[in-house]
């Protein structure tokens, strides 16, 4: 039963827990003469001897950018005989810290100025501080508190981009449905197929700079070309709609040719006509962007054929005023070899590929197959991948303007009034009462819904709610406390069954 036990040589005070004293334990078994056999264990305690040495221990902590933007801590909690901190250093390359004495404590902030562009291409990075640990005699031990900076996760990217935290709520595929953006401003969408486009309406206090940004770095989507952002002033956007002109505005359609490779027409070489011209219509996005047919309405862009930055600063004048901001996929151009690199839309998008044949006559009355032509497009590249775009401006927020308050929906301690939520193609009125008692048993915020009223006009309007059928959320862009006066940014989360309800999820005060 004689034994020796040695410590491991790497073994040293930073490898015990953090009050000191560690346990190994070894099983052994006991038998007598007769076979029959006992255990127990052999405990042996492990221990660092009590010395004028003091010993800190490297510490740990992370912040989120946007969610979690500060962290506070002491880093002696996990140090060894020694009672004074003393920070070597209390700036880093994304944040500072605070030091109120000399205990340990601490909190760590990240500037301001620090984003998701911010951070390499991972999304994570470490801001590092050297700290000196004394005890009463003035011995020393130095250790290092790590934090752990990471991306916002509105724009983190999940495997396989699942699931999608769509901000645009389908159907938005024209101005009048586009989404309205809350306090945050950071989209995320999806392009349905290579046709869809989504709509987003942003408020502006008027007389700032915006600035958009797509997929920007340490989102999911950085890198890739397959979104085109559009930016409109919605009054010209309006006064080319209202035009109806076939190659005007938004909802005219580009018209495709079909022809006769010999007569360049729709008929053979008699006159007869001997195939239809119509080669179908299309009202693609990026395909009326380059007919001109928003000549006039559109006041930025950012085309991922041309430009090699992925954004575009928006001057905009005095007054407050609701821009309209869209996204569609590029055109595959007839000048870029046939997509055998990594542009789009150079030359022309309309592309041209051989028919089928038609039967006609020649010159001279004989039976003759004519070979024909037909125009097309394609989407190039093509992504199925969620976008994310970041917003931001130099003005005030424009949802503490007079207009958002006058627009906005109203608390009022018992119920949530909602002058207009778009549902869909159809907007209502909608005033919902709160639940003293949760239905599921949490404390949170419930609502059920006590009135709705159809509206008769489906309007623009950037202060709107909004219904996505897909997640089950409203997402509210200004709700007012009327006790206080201060508004919030709200999603719901719509509970359905029986006693269905509207739970709040999500509140965020506009600053």
């Amino acid at each position: 039963g004689g034994y020796i036990y040695k410590l491991f040589d790497s073994t040293n005070g930073s490898s015990l827990p953090p009050n000191g004293i560690g346990f190994d334990n070894f099983t052994y078994t006991l038998a007598n003469a007769s076979g029959e056999t006992d255990t127990a264990k052999l405990i042996i305690d492990v221990s660092v001897t009590k010395t004028d040495q003091p010993l800190a221990i490297d510490d740990h902590e992370s912040v989120v950018i946007t969610e979690k933007p500060s962290v506070a801590g002491n880093v002696i909690n996990n140090d060894l005989y020694g009672n004074t901190v003393i920070f070597n250093t209390t700036t880093a390359k994304y944040g500072f810290l605070e030091i109120p004495d000399n205990s340990g404590a601490y909190l760590y902030k990240l500037y301001s100025s620090t984003d998701n562009t911010s951070l390499p291409e991972s999304g994570v990075d470490i801001d590092s501080f050297n700290y000196t640990l004394y005890n009463e005699k003035g011995t020393t031990s130095t250790a290092i508190l790590n934090i752990t900076v990471k991306i916002d996760p509105a724009f983190a990217g999940q495997p396989g981009d699942q699931p999608y935290d769509n901000v645009d709520v389908e159907f938005n595929n024209r101005s009048a449905q586009a989404t309205t953006l809350n306090s945050g401003r950071n989209i995320k969408g999806h392009l349905y197929d290579s046709g869809d486009k989504d709509w987003f309406s942003l408020a502006s206090a008027g007389d700032e700079i915006i600035t958009l940004e797509v997929s920007p770095k340490g989102t999911s989507c950085f890198g890739k070309k397959s979104w085109v952002l559009y930016v409109f002033d919605p009054d010209r956007l309006k006064a080319l709609n209202d035009l109806n002109a076939p190659h005007k505005g938004e909802f005219a359609r580009f018209q495709f040719l079909h022809w006769v490779d010999e007569t360049g027409t729709d008929k053979d070489l008699l006159g007869n006509t001997i195939i239809s011209p119509d080669a179908g219509t299309s009202n693609h996005m990026y395909l009326a962007y380059n007919a001109g047919y928003f000549e006039g309405a559109l006041i930025g862009i950012v085309d991922p054929c041309f430009d090699t930055l992925n954004t575009v600063d928006i001057g905009v004048p005095p007054g407050p005023r609701n821009y309209l901001i869209a996204i569609s996929s590029p055109l595959l151009g007839d000048g870029n070899d046939g997509g055998s690199d990594d542009s789009c839309g150079q030359g022309s998008v309309v592309l041209e590929k051989p028919d089928l044949s038609a039967s006609g006559l020649d010159a001279e009355g004989k039976e003759k197959t004519y070979s024909t032509t037909r125009e097309y497009i394609t989407s190039f590249p093509n992504s199925d991948d969620q976008y994310a775009i970041k917003i931001t401006g130099t003005g005030i927020n424009p949802l503490n303007s007079a207009t958002a308050k006058a627009n906005a929906s109203i608390y009022n301690s018992f119920e949530l009034l909602i002058p207009r939520v778009l549902a869909g193609e159809q907007e209502y009125k909608a005033r919902l009462t709160q639940l003293h008692q949760a239905r599921n048993g949490d404390s949170g915020i419930q609502f059920t819904l006590s009135a709705i009223e159809p509206l008769a006009v489906t309007t623009v309007d950037p202060y709107r709610a909004t219904y996505s059928f897909e997640d089950k959320k409203v997402r509210i862009p200004r709700v007012t406390d009327i006790n206080t006066g201060i508004g919030y940014s709200v999603t719901l989360q719509f509970h359905e069954g029986n006693n269905a309800y509207f739970e709040v999820i999500s509140v965020v005060e506009i600053k």
